[in-house]
């Protein structure tokens, strides 16, 4: 349990709580009144055929099931976030592709046989650097219209470009619900010197090129579980979340932080092969 603790406090600590460009935030300001909403909040029920480049990453230790979202790139890796492949959760872990909903039977299940970390990821740098992944799964994804490849970036997406995002991740701060329905809804990508600049003032981060940031306030936000689930534009994507503080799961949320594809996409096509 103390690595569970361990990661998840690592991950919900990772917050920013700055807002668009000329807005202000009090020091003071209370944004857990009002209650909480769903954890992709103003999103969709939607399907894996929608998103089928989407695998659940599943453990069976400390009985703690689905905890990660990870990207198909090939035949046989998935691009995920590092934090999602800490410690002893990644040791028995399962990839399910083609799924609608992880925690229940149904998709098609891949063992693993290989985790790697970026090897300038950990505390030398901080936790939110260089916070890529990758997992090669036992055997090969087989095509269909729910198991598909997304692309990797060959250039940074605009500022404000709309991106979709989608996720199993639970649906309040306080979700006990066991079953996670796909759901679907757009963050807009937010000028990285603006998260720059508040994730300094308020968290003392060192920001960095691999991060970055998207909000949608008041409305789509993420929730944990949700760690690693790709940000997507025209079939390419862009960002993998990474955290947003406990103020997440409900409209209050804080800008996403995320480990920014393009900055690592040399590494993922040397360890992958993707295009």
């Amino acid at each position: 349990m103390a690595m569970i603790a361990l990661l998840l406090g690592t991950l919900v600590t990772t917050a920013v709580l700055g807002l668009t460009q000329g807005e202000t935030l009090s020091r003071g300001s209370s944004f857990l009144d009002g209650g909480s909403k769903i954890g992709m909040y103003d999103g969709s029920v939607t399907n894996i055929k929608k998103h089928p480049y989407l695998v659940a990453l599943v453990t069976s230790n400390y009985d703690i099931g689905f905890y990660c979202t990870g990207n198909i790139v090939t035949d046989s890796w998935v691009i995920t976030t590092a934090y999602c492949l800490q410690g002893e959760v990644t040791s028995s872990l399962t990839v399910i592709a083609a799924t609608n909903d992880p925690t229940v039977a149904g998709g098609h299940k891949y063992g693993v046989s290989t985790l790697i970390q970026h090897p300038r990821y950990g505390a030398a740098t901080g936790w939110e650097d260089y916070n890529y992944g990758c997992v090669k799964v036992s055997g090969k994804f087989q095509w269909s219209e729910k198991v598909k490849p997304i692309r990797l970036p060959k250039a940074e997406i605009r500022v404000n470009t709309n991106m979709m995002v989608a996720g199993w991740g639970a649906t309040t701060r306080d979700d006990d619900d066991p079953t996670h329905p796909l759901r679907q809804g757009r963050m807009r990508w937010y000028d990285k010197a603006i998260c720059a600049t508040e994730y300094k003032v308020w968290l003392n981060l060192n920001w960095t090129e691999r991060m970055a940031c998207a909000y949608n306030r008041g409305k789509t936000t993420l929730c944990r579980e949700d760690f690693g689930t790709g940000l997507v534009h025209n079939g390419v994507v862009y960002g993998m979340f990474s955290g947003t503080g406990d103020l997440f799961c409900s409209e209050y949320s804080s800008p996403a932080l995320l480990a920014d594809v393009k900055a690592g996409a040399a590494w993922f096509r040397k360890i992958t092969g993707a295009k």
